[in-house]
């Protein structure tokens, strides 16, 4: 099915041809809709960020580009280019403009124009702003997210590549190679580089044949082999369907460790939904690990020395143990501030219950004072009635007389004497 399917209505694609045995990756190549970049043959003129013709250089359209969607929803795009002229200089020329300069830009009118892409390229004047060859390919992708690489990966393209030559090569132009390096840049590899037995970034899967690895991709270098045979051409297909696959595999790992890496950089434990985000990460992380630790990936042992030899080269290893110990220190963090909630929630409940029992303490104190000292007085009251205070004379302030009736009326003093009997009651029994 065609991408727009896919993406529409959300449908597994079929597989194709080799390495798509792999629930991980979705290989498939368009020949006629994703064809459309450009005629197959044409030669295309890369340039600089400012779109100049100072550096511009030439390559010549292979194939069509070819499309890898990892389950993850990262998308790989490859496009096959090879130098106008099969000479040593024009193949390292080709690799140093397109990864090292970043010479990967396309400007309209350099080529036969698709429809998609005149509204990524603009007009045809010179000084029209080049766009990069990620934008294009971008545009003839259907809903394809383009608005910035994720996190962790490469700007400017890789390369995964194949040079043919017979009569062999010197140290320097392996060294050359190896780096990505011009043709015209005066390197001296040191005696370790010089060494292509024991060398860490090369492998070796045949007497005739040796892998150079870089972080910027990895070059294929076939010797002793004719300009046209079936070896060179099943050489050909082979780093088209399995190696190319191991490559992108071993990048969508390191790229998606990265980006977990930044997310955990940028981890906010103030947020107000750090938790889940945490426990995303914590997800994720176990998702990767499962999905990516198998130790066969291939039955052929070549396929599987480079699968490990570009695993090694990448450091995908490291980068696993470093997230994993961010991962860690994130959930000791949210250990540890558990802790610290639930012991401040235990403060906050012991000072409610500390306040309550206050509170009722208080209440105890009024309802005794209530009980032991009016009580009783109730019930003086209760007995006398209206005779517990004196009759009301007016005649009270005119003399001692009026007076000392008041303080000598036996209910007011019976009254008086229950109140303090209560009172001190009460004091005993505050005591106890």
């Amino acid at each position: 099915p065609h991408l727009d399917e896919h993406i529409a209505g959300k449908r597994a694609l079929a597989p194709s041809t080799g390495s798509a045995a792999d629930p991980l990756l979705v290989r498939f190549s368009h020949s006629e809709k994703m064809g459309g970049f450009v005629a197959s043959g044409q030669v295309i003129r890369f340039f600089d960020a400012k779109g100049k013709d100072k550096d511009a250089v030439d390559a010549q359209l292979v194939g069509a580009p070819e499309v890898y969607l990892f389950e993850s929803g990262l998308m790989f795009i490859g496009i096959e280019l090879a130098p106008v002229e099969p000479t040593l200089d024009a193949f390292m020329a080709l690799q140093l403009a397109l990864v090292r300069r970043g010479h990967d830009n396309l400007r309209a009118g350099s080529f036969a124009l698709a429809p998609k892409l005149a509204k990524v390229l603009g007009g045809p004047e010179e000084a029209a702003p080049a766009a990069r060859l990620r934008d294009a390919l971008g545009a003839l992708v259907p809903a394809a997210d383009q608005t910035a690489p994720p996190r962790g990966s490469r700007p400017a393209p890789y390369a995964l590549s194949t040079l043919y030559a017979p009569d062999g090569l010197s140290s320097v132009d392996v060294h050359k190679l190896r780096l990505f390096h011009g043709p015209r840049q005066a390197i001296v590899p040191s005696p370790d580089d010089s060494l292509e037995s024991d060398h860490p970034c090369m492998l070796h899967p045949s007497a005739e044949e040796t892998w150079l690895f870089s972080a910027f991709g990895a070059v294929l270098y076939v010797r002793a082999v004719e300009p046209v045979s079936p070896l060179r051409a099943s050489m050909h297909l082979r780093v088209r369907q399995s190696y190319a696959f191991m490559w992108l595999l071993t990048q969508h790992l390191r790229t998606e460790l990265l980006d977990l890496s930044t997310r955990c950089a940028k981890f906010e434990p103030h947020d107000q939904d750090f938790r889940e985000e945490a426990e995303s990460l914590q997800g994720r992380l176990l998702e990767i690990a499962a999905r990516h630790s198998f130790s066969q990936l291939s039955d052929e042992a070549r396929h599987q020395r480079f699968y490990a030899r570009a695993r090694a080269l990448a450091d995908i290893e490291t980068l696993q143990h470093e997230v994993l110990d961010e991962v860690g220190r994130i959930r000791e963090y949210l250990e540890v501030r558990q802790r610290m909630l639930d012991a401040e929630t235990q403060k906050a409940a012991v000072a409610a219950a500390d306040e309550a029992a206050h509170s009722a303490d208080q209440l105890n104190r009024v309802l005794a004072l209530l009980t032991f000292v009016f009580t009783p007085a109730g019930l003086v009251i209760g007995i006398f009635q209206g005779d517990t205070l004196p009759p009301v004379v007016v005649q009270w302030c005119a003399g001692r007389a009026g007076w000392m009736g008041a303080f000598t009326h036996l209910p007011l003093w019976l009254t008086g004497a229950a109140m303090g009997v209560g009172y001190l009651g009460f004091r005993r029994f505050r005591r106890k």
